[in-house]
């Protein structure tokens, strides 16, 4: 189980690496390694606790089913928006159809059914530093 984050700039990519920094406005792909076909679901949370759909995109989509592989590309972007902090990425495969509303935090720990099983990803979100003339 793994989750490999890209990031998109411009006409080229780069893999990025859990716990590197992230600005806001960056444009994020993911991939991920499946042991085995089931249901897929990333979840972003904020340094404040909140949650939010990353994929699929909609927090109202149940999660897609996925094949078994390696480096799955997943068909969904997301930009980073301007809240600063640590914040993480919980990528979810479940062995049964998983909906957003069966993801909460409880003592700032994701909770998910016992059919998931989860990999997280951290990102440092800092501004851009200016360019000097």
């Amino acid at each position: 189980l793994a989750l490999y984050v890209v990031r998109d700039k411009g006409d080229k990519s780069e893999e990025m690496m859990s716990g590197q920094t992230f600005h806001p406005g960056d444009r994020l792909r993911f991939l991920v390694d499946t042991p085995q076909a089931g249901y897929v679901r990333i979840i972003g949370q904020e340094h404040s606790g909140n949650l939010y759909a990353c994929y699929p995109a909609s927090e109202a989509a149940t999660a897609p089913s996925v094949p078994q592989g390696k480096r799955i590309v997943l068909p969904t972007a997301v930009e980073l928006d301007h809240t600063l902090g640590r914040e993480w990425l919980h990528y979810l495969h479940c062995s049964k159809p998983l909906a957003h509303g069966e993801i909460h935090l409880k003592a700032g720990q994701l909770q998910h059914p016992s059919s998931c099983r989860k990999v997280s990803f951290l990102l440092h979100k800092r501004p851009r530093q200016a360019r000097s003339p």
